[in-house]
């Protein structure tokens, strides 16, 4: 019987692509919902500096603090990719993930890890009128993407490596 445990090269592949891309698609959010200033609030980060405008918020993307913020989200997938794939051995390891970061983004920006005006906007818009739902759903949607296109990119990687590693496949079936 074949082990159910992914290795750490497959771990890394997959969390890799899931947190670049979350990366990617969060500056987009924040891009495309700056004007009514919906990104940061559905979708709070922590280490990320606001711009705050006459009519607009989003992320500011220049910065030390979005190298920090990018070597965060490489490490806390990672992690979770891990727990999940290697302890828990969770069938859509995505939603658990979603659900995790985006609970430990919420409660890192509130914390006081981030900027003192996207706390103010959590607190007042994300907690108290829109509610969780709806970042937990875009984070959902994000990792699910990110999952699937890591997976599609593992057959390929480890042909060329000389993996033939199927145990991922078998942790992470859908």
């Amino acid at each position: 019987m074949a082990s159910r445990y992914a290795t750490f090269t497959e771990i890394v592949i997959l969390s890799s692509t899931a947190a670049m891309l979350y990366a990617l698609l969060v500056a987009i959010v924040s891009l495309l919902l700056s004007f009514p200033g919906f990104g940061p609030v559905i979708l709070p980060q922590p280490f990320l500096q606001l711009y705050v405008g006459r009519w607009t918020i989003s992320y500011r993307f220049d910065g030390l603090w979005t190298i920090v913020w990018i070597i965060y989200l490489l490490a806390i997938h990672i992690l979770l990719y891990y727990l999940t794939a290697s302890l828990f051995k969770l069938r859509r390891p995505f939603i658990v993930i979603s659900i995790l970061l985006y609970l430990l983004n919420l409660i890192m920006v509130l914390y006081g890890y981030s900027d003192v005006e996207l706390r103010l906007y959590v607190e007042r818009y994300t907690i108290g009128y829109l509610g969780l739902l709806p970042g937990i759903g875009a984070t959902i949607l994000i990792e699910y993407l990110g999952y699937r296109i890591g997976k599609t990119l593992l057959p390929k990687i480890s042909s060329k490596s000389n993996l033939h590693s199927t145990r991922l496949q078998k942790s992470f079936a859908l």
